[in-house]
């Protein structure tokens, strides 16, 4: 990346960022414990799809990336709303990644 691109970005970056802060801190601040799971959600899609990005660079690295990101948010739903136990949630998991991958 160029010094160039790199300034021409950081307004944008800026404003996300004051979005994005605002957004995190009025969902701490009022959401609750369903505030707090729902920001978790969003955390797990969001560093799932940048782990994605980074470990996988074949052809198949979008079915990839939306394949983690689909059981991230299955297993983040399940855990939120406690309907089955951890291990068999970590199980059936292994199965998912295991038949995709």
């Amino acid at each position: 990346m160029s010094a160039r691109s790199a300034s021409s970005d950081l307004p944008r970056r800026v404003v996300t960022g004051l979005i994005g802060g605002a957004a995190l801190i009025a969902l701490v601040l009022h959401g609750g414990i369903w505030g707090a799971r729902a920001l978790a959600l969003v955390l797990v899609l969001g560093t799932t799809w940048e782990f994605g990005a980074m470990a996988f660079r074949l052809q198949d690295r979008r079915t990839k990336q939306v394949t983690l990101m689909m059981l991230g948010l299955f297993v983040g739903c399940l855990q939120a709303w406690d309907l089955f136990p951890i291990y068999d949630t970590a199980i059936a998991s292994f199965l998912v990644l295991f038949g995709v991958f």
